[in-house]
Parts: C-alpha cells; sequence; structure tokens
C-alpha cells in the first residue's frame, strides 16, 4: 500500500508556492495533509487546505513538526515490526498506540511553533480535516497523515484545550519522585559508611603478634603506649596498614613494625600479616604502576653492640599484600652486589649475614652496611661501614615467603 500511495501522490501532485523548508505538493482526492518520503520528505495538501491561509499555516507547523520529529522514520520502522510480527495482536497494539503519541506530540509542538495565540484556532483546523475514520491499514503507512477516529480526535482536542502549566507541573511532580527513588537506590538510605579508625585498626593488628598470644585489643591500648601509622594505602575495599609499636619489655622490641591488610567488607584483617621486632625500626616505600612496594628493616641494640635483622620487601596490589623474598638480578648486578649471600634467602635469614649486615630503607631499593673492622673499638656510629645502594627496581623477579616461614597458628610472619 505504501508503493500504491506513492505512485499516486507522484502521478496527481503539483507545486504549492508555501514558505517552507520542504517541497510542498497540491494533490487533487487527497483525504488528509501528509508527510511522505522515506528519503526525500514532501508534504502533500487537499486542495482546499492549499487555498485556506490560516489552515495553510497550521498543517505547515504541524507537518514539520512530524519531520523535526522524525516520524515517518519511525512510521517506516513500525511498518517493519508489522510485517514481521503480524500474527501478534501485541504489536498491533503496540503500533496504534505509538501512532497516536506521535500525533499528541506534534499537535503540541505545532503550538509551540505557531503559539499560545493560535492553540484555539489549531484545534478547530484539526477537527475541520479529520474528516474520515482510521483504520488498521493505516499503520501499515509510513506517511505522517492527520486522520484518526473519533476518539482519538475528542482526545487531542481535549489536550490542546487544557492550559500547558498542568503538564509542566505534572512533568516537574515525576521528574521529584524519579530523583528521590534514585536517592533512595543509590545511596542506600543515604547513610555513609564510616571510615575505619586507624587508632582502633593498629591495636587489633598488634593483637594478633605472636608475642601477646590472645590478648585483646583493649587490654593492649591500656598496656601499650600509642602506636603511630605511618602508612595507610586504600584499594578497593582493602586498606594496607603499617603500624609502628614499642614492645611490652626490650625483649619484645623497643621500635617494631606490623603490617596488615583491613577487608572492610569482611570487617577484619587478612588472615596474612607481618610483624618486624628490634629497637630502630626504619621504612621505604615507592609505586610501579599500580603496584605499592613496602621495604621494612630493623636492627637490634644490646649493651651498645648493634646487629642487623633480615627485612621485610612487601607488595600491594589490587588490595592483595604479598611478601618477597629473593633478590632481583638488577640488585645482585650492582656494585654494592658482591657484598650480598648467594643463596635465596636475603630477606627472610636471621643467621650470621645479618650479624655482621644491616640496611637503610631508601625509595627504590636500599644502602647496605657492613661491620666495620674496628667495631669494638669505637661507638654505635662507628660500627658500619658504607658499601652501597642495592637497587630493587625489578622486584617481579621474586619470589613469594615460603609457607613454613609463618606462624601456623597465627599465619603471622614475625621476627
Amino acid at each position: 500500500c505504501n508503493l500504491r500511495f506513492a505512485w499516486m501522490l507522484r502521478r496527481r501532485r503539483r507545486p504549492c508556492p508555501a514558505q517552507s523548508p520542504l517541497p510542498v505538493y497540491v494533490v487533487e482526492g487527497l483525504s488528509s495533509p501528509c508527510l511522505a518520503g522515506l528519503f526525500r520528505p514532501a508534504v502533500y495538501l487537499p486542495p482546499e487546505v492549499a487555498a485556506d491561509e490560516t489552515a495553510l499555516g497550521h498543517v505547515l507547523a504541524h507537518e514539520l513538526t512530524h519531520y523535526a520529529h522524525r516520524d515517518h522514520l519511525w512510521g517506516a520502522a513500525r511498518c517493519v515490526c508489522l510485517a514481521l510480527h503480524w500474527y501478534n495482536p501485541l504489536v498491533w497494539l503496540a503500533a496504534r498506540l505509538s501512532k497516536e503519541d506521535g500525533e499528541l506530540a506534534c499537535d503540541e509542538g505545532a503550538v509551540r511553533r505557531l503559539g499560545e495565540a493560535q492553540r484555539v484556532p489549531y484545534g478547530r483546523t484539526l477537527v475541520g480535516l479529520v474528516a474520515r475514520r482510521s483504520g488498521p491499514a493505516d499503520l501499515l503507512t509510513s506517511s505522517t497523515t492527520m486522520t484518526g477516529g473519533g476518539r482519538a480526535v475528542r482526545r487531542r482536542v481535549e489536550l490542546l484545550a487544557r492550559p500547558p502549566r498542568a503538564g509542566r507541573a505534572a512533568l516537574c511532580a515525576a521528574v521529584s519522585i524519579l530523583a528521590v527513588c534514585l536517592l533512595c537506590a543509590f545511596a542506600g538510605g543515604g547513610v555513609p559508611e564510616a571510615e575505619p579508625d586507624p587508632e582502633e585498626l593498629a591495636y587489633r593488628l598488634i593483637a594478633r603478634a605472636p608475642d601477646y598470644g590472645e590478648m585483646a585489643p583493649e587490654e593492649l591500648r591500656q598496656r601499650l603506649a600509642v602506636p603511630s601509622v605511618p602508612l595507610t594505602q586504600t584499594q578497593g575495599r582493602r586498606v594496607l596498614l603499617l603500624v609502628r609499636y614499642p614492645g611490652l619489655s626490650h625483649a619484645d622490641g623497643l621500635d617494631n613494625w606490623a603490617v596488615g591488610v583491613w577487608d572492610q567488607d569482611a570487617g577484619d584483617f587478612l588472615p596474612q600479616v607481618y610483624f618486624l621486632r628490634g629497637d630502630e625500626a626504619q621504612s621505604a616505600t615507592w609505586t610501579e604502576g599500580d603496584e605499592l612496594f613496602l621495604l621494612c628493616a630493623n636492627s637490634t641494640t644490646y649493651q651498645g653492640f648493634e646487629t642487623g635483622s633480615a627485612p621485610l620487601f612487601l607488595r600491594f596490589q589490587d588490595g592483595v599484600l604479598t611478601a618477597l623474598s629473593a633478590l632481583p638480578n638488577t640488585a645482585r648486578s650492582a656494585p654494592a652486589g658482591a657484598d650480598l649471600p648467594e643463596d635465596e634467602s636475603f630477606f627472610h635469614d636471621d643467621g650470621l649475614y645479618w650479624y655482621d649486615h644491616k640496611l637503610v630503607p631508601e625509595a627504590g631499593g636500599f644502602t647496605l652496611y657492613t661491620r666495620a673492622e674496628d667495631a669494638w673499638a669505637g661507638g654505635p656510629q662507628a660500627q658500619w661501614r658504607e658499601v652501597g645502594f642495592v637497587p630493587l627496581a625489578a622486584p617481579g623477579e621474586a619470589q613469594q615467603v615460603p609457607s613454613d616461614f609463618l606462624f601456623e597458628k597465627s599465619l603471622a610472619f614475625s621476627r
């Protein structure tokens, strides 16, 4: 029917001298004005409309609004849907409602083009033009015609007669209700989640140290000095904490490190936590891409004689904390690398090597010191001789700490 209708329009049309951005034609025998043409749309008018200047202005405003809404393309889409789902009555109902809604939106848009003073005259023109009833065949046309049944026309006229403020008020109310619903849905009731207290988390982490057994964080708070938290790093729902704290006695270390990851979803620390005891805690951090590297060192002084201890080398990535044990090749190729141990126990060996060596963490590596030959003759500052800087720029080659170096009961790494 679309091809037959298009052929009829082309055969009978003649140009109409109307001011319009689209071609306008007069067609003898056309029952209603329409916008037709998928690729080259044009406005087609009955002769009586072209002869009436008032009706012509109203019709052009109506059809140009159809063109602005791309209703001729939506009409073609309705035809495709009906051709594919001709057996489904719901598709026919949806097509009819879509066409009616398009006409209602077009009426409102045309009144905006013409001005509010033309609302009633436009309604009179609409009533005069909609002379014949529409049928199911009208849904299969891609053109936008001003046809419609009596009930549809009555509804369009009633909406045109209503003051426009009522529609704006309804729209504002709908937008307000939608905004409230979105706030309730995405704000979780509007109660923000409380941030964890670093000091409280520090006591909970220290309570996991093997030295304190099952001592509660409340008891530690009464007996220990207030710990410091020099580093907190958040990745997703997990927070890395580096805690510096004094022990209960010299045997427990005067200046210790504790490292753990707090899981906000679980409300607890992840099982693997790390402790490094001593009397002079030092640390350094650096980042490589999305990886955070943490190097912790310590040393113990007894009767004026200082000894080092194996450091902690940790990587924090995607909320997972990993202890690294092997030195990267960049460390051994450095000038100071000749003084490093041959085996792979650098980061978890408390043997004789650390009796004569210590390190000071720096960003990207550490400075290595060895025992001075006259260490017993001088004071604490004269006990060490600087060997040089050792880079840790490629820690990806390192391995994880073997599981047998973890305490089975608390899964805590402690030195």
